[in-house]
């Protein structure tokens, strides 16, 4: 979803510089992301309005979605009467926005679509390619992929005709998401691309990141460990240099994967040692104990049953304590290495 940057307005402003995609901690793009077709106003000349509008913007951030709701339909109703455009289309995004991360998303294409309908006729190309990306949002939220996939294919040649190329690859990295999500990994590797390259350009290193730890991932599905290793390492300096020792566990972590399963077991548990070291410091306990968990898996390929079963209990200990869900696993590997343990006379 893209939301306002703050304050209603003004069809005089120009388009504000717009920011980088958001990231989850796991270096994954968000669906969630950052509005930038709104325009940052003085003042849109109808103060009690634009009062409204900003309460509804502070109770939205709180969780009041029934408050945000109603402040926003009162400044709508105002807009309308002034008949300030920008400003309706901009408050009819926010009252999507609100619907679109309830129990019923559907409720939100009416205002985005009346949104789009606005921008498309007050000629606010950038809005018009957000209103398309937040319907596209709602139709990936419900799985409807092929409809969300054409509502970002339009926005695409918007993004690249106002010259909007942060939001040029906000919406390729969101139909590479799709993409990826059918299956289709050649397609999703080409968006992500066009993507990176954009982000490298812009300087944006986080989305680099991201979008590097997306790429590894396909990279992976599509069987290419090497490729797929390879851009998980390009991502880690990255986060290293951004201090994201959350994300660069993450990616230690998926490391330690790929070599796992491509039977590179010590290199495997050197990841997998330098991503407990990240948690540890950060006092993540829960992944600390599925991470520990993966430590004593690797342990025990490499034939030192007893060190792994010496993890294991560590992992069990913090699972429990945490309510780690991998406990019942743990348990069971647990039996089954004390079993095959000699036992002492």
């Amino acid at each position: 979803m893209e939301s306002g940057t703050g304050t209603p307005r003004s069809t005089e402003d120009q388009p504000s510089d717009v920011a980088g995609p958001a990231e989850r901690e796991d270096g994954r793009m968000a669906d969630v992301l950052p509005f930038p077709g709104a325009l940052a106003a003085k003042h849109a000349g109808e103060p009690e309005a634009d009062a409204l509008y900003h309460q509804g913007q502070a109770l939205s951030s709180a969780g009041d979605a029934a408050g945000a709701l109603d402040h926003f339909e009162q400044a709508l109703s105002l807009y309308r009467a002034a008949a300030d455009q920008a400003n309706e289309a901009a408050t009819l995004n926010e009252i999507g926005s609100v619907h679109s991360e309830s129990e019923e998303p559907s409720e939100a294409f009416e205002p985005f679509e009346q949104a789009l309908l606005i921008l498309r006729e007050i000629g606010d190309r950038v809005g018009e390619a957000t209103a398309l990306h937040n319907i596209g949002h709602v139709h990936h939220r419900l799985d409807d992929t092929e409809k969300a996939l054409a509502c970002f294919r339009q926005a695409l040649p918007i993004r690249k005709a106002v010259g909007d190329r942060a939001g040029r690859a906000v919406t390729l990295i969101n139909i590479g998401q799709i993409h990826e999500k059918l299956g289709e990994y050649l397609p999703a590797v080409h968006h992500y691309t066009q993507a990176l390259t954009i982000q490298k350009q812009l300087g944006d290193r986080a989305g680099e990141a991201a979008t590097l730890n997306s790429l590894a991932h396909v990279q992976d599905l599509l069987d290419n460990p090497q490729q797929a290793i390879n851009n998980y390492s390009l991502a880690l300096p990255i986060l290293q240099e951004l201090g994201n020792r959350a994300a660069e566990a993450t990616i230690l972590n998926n490391l330690a994967v790929i070599a796992h399963k491509n039977r590179y077991l010590e290199q495997a548990q050197a990841y997998m040692n330098q991503a407990l070291e990240l948690v540890r410091a950060l006092g993540d306990r829960a992944t600390e104990a599925s991470f520990t968990f993966a430590s004593a898996i690797i342990m025990y390929k490499l034939d030192h049953p007893e060190e792994a079963l010496t993890t294991l209990r560590g992992a069990i200990d913090l699972a429990i304590e945490t309510g780690n869900p991998d406990l019942k696993d743990m348990q069971e590997f647990r039996e089954h290495l004390e079993k095959s343990l000699p036992t002492e006379e």
